[in-house]
């Protein structure tokens, strides 16, 4: 990700997520489901973050979108998921860490709402799939 202050405390910003991975089973033969999908994904998003700019605990919050395709997915599984196949997010960016002279570290946790539609050759037609995607980590960010 890729973020840049609008205004004194605000950011926005963009970026590729290599593994987007969402709990859908999809079949990939006629005896065959895989689970877990994956597809990476276009995110964009805007936070507001607290405290000093450098050398001290920062918090954020903000929501994300991202949008999941076979056709910009460096990493896709099943293989066989074809162009119909899109999942859009929408969620929360919650995050907490410490900020450095150059370098922040953060927990983050990013609850998720998540809907597409999923197809492939096996499948006779499109799947329409949603669900709830959490996702938690560790951020670590170069500060311009």
């Amino acid at each position: 990700m890729l973020a840049v202050p609008v205004a004194d405390h605000w950011l926005v910003g963009g970026g590729y997520e290599l593994v987007q991975d969402y709990e859908a089973g999809v079949r990939t033969s006629n005896d065959t489901y895989v689970s877990p999908m994956v597809m990476s994904g276009l995110r964009l998003g805007g936070w507001y973050r607290s405290g000093r700019a450098r050398h001290a605990i920062s918090f954020a919050i903000g929501g994300l979108v991202t949008l999941s395709h076979p056709c910009f997915s460096i990493a896709k599984s099943p293989a066989e998921l074809d162009g119909g196949s899109y999942i859009f997010d929408l969620g929360l960016d919650l995050a907490a860490g410490y900020v450095w002279e150059r370098f922040r570290l953060e927990v983050f946790a990013i609850p998720a709402w998540s809907a597409g539609h999923i197809s492939t050759p096996a499948m006779t037609s499109t799947q329409r799939w949603s669900g709830f995607t959490p996702r938690v980590g560790l951020a670590l960010a170069w500060v311009i």
